[in-house]
Parts: C-alpha cells; sequence; structure tokens
C-alpha cells in the first residue's frame, strides 16, 4: 500500500505540474495576443493620424483668406485687399517663438526651406519683426520677445498690432543701443495706423513651463490681456516643452491652463507642444498634427477679427457719407467715387475713367448720377466696377 500511495501522489503531482505550466502557457498566448492586438490597434491609429495630417497640411498650403470660416461667413464682405492673413508670434525672450515658427516652416514647406533660425541661448533673439511663410497666403511674424508683459510693452505691442512697425524693420525700445533704433521710435510713433491689410490679424502666443516666470504672468500680464481682448484679438495659447522626459497628463492641462489664465485664451485655444528644434529630436505626427492645430485655430480668430474691422469698416464709410449728405445734398461723384476707390483699392485709372463718362454725360452730383444711370451703366467697365457703384449709389440714397 505504501509503494503505491506514493506513485499515485508522483502522478498527481505531474498533473498538477502540467496545468500549471498550460495555465502559463494560456496567459503568455493572452497576453501576446493583446500585445499583437494593441500594435494593430496603434498602428491603424498612426496610420489614421498621418493621413489626417497629410490632408490639413495640404489644406494650409492651398489656404485663402475666409476658408477656415466656411461658405457664406464672408459672402458679403470683400477680402480682395487681404493678399495675406498676418499672425505675429509673440511671447517672453526665450520662450521658444522663432522654434514654432521653424517647425511651422519644416512640416509644410521642408527643412530646404526654413528661414527662422533660431538664436543661441545667450542671445535675445529676433530684433526685428520677421516675417514667414511668404509663399503661402497666410504670414507668421516673429517678434521680439519681451522681458515683462506690463506697461512698459503696451506701446510696443500697439506699434507692431497697428502696423506702424513694418516687415523687417527692427522693433526698437527705449533703451537700445544698437544703431538708429532711437531714432526710429520716433519715426514708428508718428506713422498713421497701416491699412487693414497690412496689420495684425491674429495672434499666437508662446510661453516655456520652464520659464522661472511661468506662473507670474497670470497676474503680470494683465495690461497685455486687456489690450488684446479690447483691440478683437482671439488669441491662440503655446506651453512650450524643452524635455526629453515623459510629461504626465496632470501635468500638462495643469500648465495649459495656467497660460490660459495669463494670456487671457481659452482653454481650447490653449495648446502644448515639444520644441523639437531646442531638443534637436525628430518631429513626430502627433507634433505635426498639434502645429497643424495651432495654425488652424490661429487663423480662425484672425478670420474673426478681418470679418469684424471689415463690417466696422462699412459702418464708418456709410457714417460719413450720411453725413456729408446730411450737410449738402449736393454730394460730387468725385468724392463718391474717391470714397470708393479707398474702401475697395481700386486703381485711380480705373475711378478716371468711370469719373470722365460721367462728366461726359453731364452728372455732378450723385442725385445726377441716380437719375440717369440707365444711360450710363452699360459705358462703366469693367462689370464689377459697376455692380458696386450701383450697390453702393442705392444704399447711398435710401
Amino acid at each position: 500500500m505504501g509503494p503505491r500511495s506514493s506513485k499515485v501522489k508522483k502522478v498527481h503531482g505531474h498533473e498538477g505540474d502540467a496545468a500549471e505550466r498550460g495555465r502559463k502557457q494560456a496567459v503568455e498566448e493572452f497576453t501576446e495576443s493583446e500585445k499583437k492586438r494593441q500594435q494593430i490597434q496603434n498602428a491603424q491609429r498612426m496610420s489614421e493620424l498621418k493621413e489626417r495630417v497629410k490632408r490639413e497640411k495640404a489644406k494650409l498650403k492651398s489656404y485663402t483668406p475666409g476658408d477656415m470660416s466656411g461658405a457664406g461667413e464672408f459672402e458679403d464682405i470683400d477680402l480682395s485687399d487681404i493678399n495675406a492673413v498676418r499672425i505675429a508670434v509673440i511671447g517672453p525672450a526665450g520662450c521658444g517663438k522663432t522654434c514654432f515658427i521653424n517647425l511651422a516652416e519644416t512640416i509644410l514647406l521642408g527643412e530646404d526651406k526654413v528661414t527662422a533660425i533660431p538664436q543661441s541661448a545667450a542671445g535675445e533673439g529676433s530684433l526685428y519683426l520677421l516675417p514667414h511663410l511668404s509663399s503661402l497666403n497666410f504670414r507668421l511674424l516673429d517678434s521680439r520677445g519681451f522681458f515683462s508683459p506690463g506697461e512698459s510693452y503696451k506701446e510696443e505691442l500697439i506699434q507692431i498690432l497697428s502696423g506702424r512697425i513694418r516687415d523687417n524693420e527692427p522693433i526698437p525700445r527705449p533703451n537700445d543701443t544698437y544703431g538708429n533704433h532711437r531714432h526710429l521710435r520716433d519715426v514708428i510713433a508718428k506713422r498713421d495706423v497701416a491699412l487693414l491689410s497690412d496689420c495684425i490679424h491674429g495672434i499666437i502666443s508662446v510661453l516655456d513651463y520652464n520659464d522661472p516666470k511661468f506662473m507670474e504672468y497670470a497676474d503680470e500680464a494683465k495690461v497685455y490681456r486687456r489690450l488684446l481682448k479690447e483691440n478683437g484679438y482671439s488669441t491662440a495659447a503655446v506651453v512650450t516643452y524643452k524635455t526629453t522626459e515623459a510629461i504626465t497628463e496632470e501635468d500638462r492641462r495643469y500648465h495649459q491652463n495656467e497660460a490660459a489664465k495669463a494670456i487671457g485664451s481659452s482653454i481650447d485655444r490653449t495648446f502644448s507642444l515639444l520644441n523639437h528644434v531646442a531638443l534637436g529630436t525628430e518631429i513626430t505626427v502627433e507634433t505635426e498634427m498639434t502645429i497643424v492645430d495651432i495654425l488652424k485655430t490661429a487663423l480662425l480668430g484672425a478670420e474673426s477679427f478681418i470679418k469684424v474691422q471689415k463690417q466696422l469698416e462699412k459702418y464708418k464709410f456709410e457714417d460719413e457719407i450720411r453725413d456729408i449728405l446730411t450737410e449738402d445734398q449736393r454730394i460730387s461723384v468725385v468724392d463718391f467715387m474717391t470714397s470708393l476707390e479707398n474702401k475697395y483699392a481700386w486703381t485711380k485709372a480705373e475711378v478716371n475713367n468711370v469719373i470722365e463718362i460721367f462728366d461726359n454725360n453731364y452728372i455732378d452730383t450723385v442725385q445726377r448720377l441716380n437719375q440717369k444711370w440707365e444711360e450710363v451703366e452699360d459705358k462703366i467697365t469693367p462689370w464689377t466696377i459697376k455692380d458696386l457703384i450701383k450697390e453702393e449709389l442705392d444704399e447711398l440714397l435710401l
């Protein structure tokens, strides 16, 4: 009985080992299967992301003003004078403004077309208002980094937004010792506000989460936020990272919230971006998608700004004409055509040709033009000008 019992135990022991090995093998097979399934899903997601990035990049390359807002938004607004939407990239010195533009140029145009070259860490960075992406229908304008976004920066920002500081000009400051900066400050201050086409239409504001003052900007940037809000700008905010360490989603959200508060942007217009240029690392497809989303957000905000400014221009023009009519019911066709020339950016030759037609038909006032319109309308070319004259005339004499 004893030996047999021992033999039974050994058999049972072998069966237990076999069962354990079976369980381990099943777990390993399941784990491997899950791993492969996850790899397939990840590969599929990456493939879909690459396709989306490709489509969105193509849209940006073929972009024309108004595209982001969709059909109908600018149906009654003339955008022919807006050759390129102008977006200023602003932020503290060393925050990654030029690196951001460099990344945008790289993914849209290719490395061989990059014009935004970051300065060394020891340098101040760009001292000029430098336009980039000049081959596209929108521009990113690199600006001089500020050291404090308070009252001292306000006047400089106003000059940039208003177009008083022109492309490729230095951005002078009171304590500058560079060349003719002091003289240039006086020249810029005396300039008129530029035409809407030459003003800044959109803002991308960049902050570096490693900036020692990162947490202070929410308080320091009150003047900055108020100025942008009062002037109708909807800012896109970017938090840059210069680290190869993994950043938790919780930290990322926290930094985005702080940046949104500092800049005055909404959280859905605030982005996190790994600074591949500063790190010297390869640009990932996720970074490409982030750059695309930032540009689309900034362009949408810029189009909203342009739309509002165009509407204000129209209301101002109509008010001025009504004021003239109130003072003198005999407004001249010369004054009328000069107003339209400024509004629609017609050439002097086009306007003079129309005025000559009016002179030849003894039309000297808008009232007289209204009375004799059917006699002269077929003589006015091109038809686009004729239609706009009639449209403005009808609205004027309502």
